[in-house]
């Protein structure tokens, strides 16, 4: 599969979501994130080779902004899985954007892990994934400030932000901390996300090496 397909098969992704919000009843909520998800999409396509990213990878990050758009079949009000599915859309973005900020930094590397040079970007591309998760809480932040109450990334509210929508919730959820409580649970899965990705992707790096005694 090369990055072109990918890059069509991820816009008629969205574009299917895009329909989908319109039937649902949540365009207002999602337009402006499926219409950011293509845009980045297509940026990524476009710089492809500057961020040395292999399709694997590429495909991975793309689709990953699809787990957040699964929210307009209610998923966030009644997950699929085991999981909340807000834990999933923090978690598993995270996820793939330490393995496109890895597969990026890996250039800078030393072949072998146990250097002080690996270590240190390695804590490079940790803080870096943990930054990307910290601007996203930044830009729900201002979404709220500027559009209120509501489904979606840049509103406040629903099972998505643990907010629900009534006075009387709202005081109960004022009493157990508020929008803090959904915050740092948001940045712990961020924080799995981003772990999870980075300990894959030195297994697969420095694997063979320490297998074939390589230096």
């Amino acid at each position: 599969m090369t990055k072109t397909l990918v890059t069509l098969l991820a816009l008629l992704t969205y574009a299917v979501f895009y329909a989908l919000a319109f039937t649902n009843n949540v365009a207002k909520y999602y337009g402006a994130d499926i219409i950011f998800s293509a845009v980045f999409i297509l940026f990524l396509h476009f710089t492809f080779s500057f961020w040395k990213l292999n399709v694997p990878v590429y495909t991975l990050l793309v689709f990953s902004f699809a787990s957040h758009l699964m929210g307009v079949f209610g998923w966030y009000n009644v997950s699929p899985i085991f999981l909340q599915w807000d834990h999933v859309t923090h978690g598993f973005p995270l996820f793939a954007f330490t393995l496109f900020l890895f597969n990026f930094a890996s250039q800078w590397m030393d072949n072998r892990i146990w250097t002080v040079k690996t270590w240190g970007v390695l804590l490079f591309v940790l803080l870096a994934a943990l930054g990307i998760g910290a601007v996203i809480e930044n830009i729900e932040f201002s979404g709220y400030l500027a559009l209120g109450y509501g489904e979606g990334a840049l509103f406040l509210g629903g099972a998505g932000d643990g907010v629900p929508m009534t006075s009387a919730q709202m005081d109960v959820i004022d009493n157990l901390g508020g929008g803090y409580i959904n915050t740092e649970i948001d940045l712990l899965w961020n924080a799995l996300g981003a772990i999870v990705g980075l300990v894959l992707m030195s297994l697969i790096r420095f694997r063979k090496p320490a297998l074939s005694g390589t230096a």
